[in-house]
Order: structure tokens, then sequence, then C-alpha cells
């Protein structure tokens, strides 16, 4: 499993079109911004060596 930390849900798409997807939101305190924890799969390799998504 592969995952990532976001502050900025401007960045989510970005991470979405590389396979990631939501697994969490939380916050530190009630007072600080909201974090993002995003999660996908390993890589895999094709037949010719090539990267490959899991969804892929």
């Amino acid at each position: 499993m592969v995952y990532l930390e976001s502050s900025n849900p401007q960045n989510h798409n970005f991470y979405r079109r590389h396979g990631f997807e939501i697994a969490e939101e939380y916050r530190h305190s009630a007072e600080m911004p909201a974090v993002w924890r995003l999660q996908r799969n390993p890589l895999t390799k094709s037949k010719n060596g090539a990267d490959l998504y899991p969804h892929a």
C-alpha cells in the first residue's frame, strides 16, 4: 500500500489521476485545517516492463 497526506483539497484530482483515493480525513485539533490521507496499491509491471496502475 502506498499513501500520502495532503492538506490542499485542490490537489485531490491530481492524485486521483495517479490512482490515489481518499482513505481518511482528519484534523489534529478543531482549530487546525483538515488533512486527507490518500492511498493506492503499488504499481505493477507489464510484460514489456512499463508501469501499470492497479486500476488499469
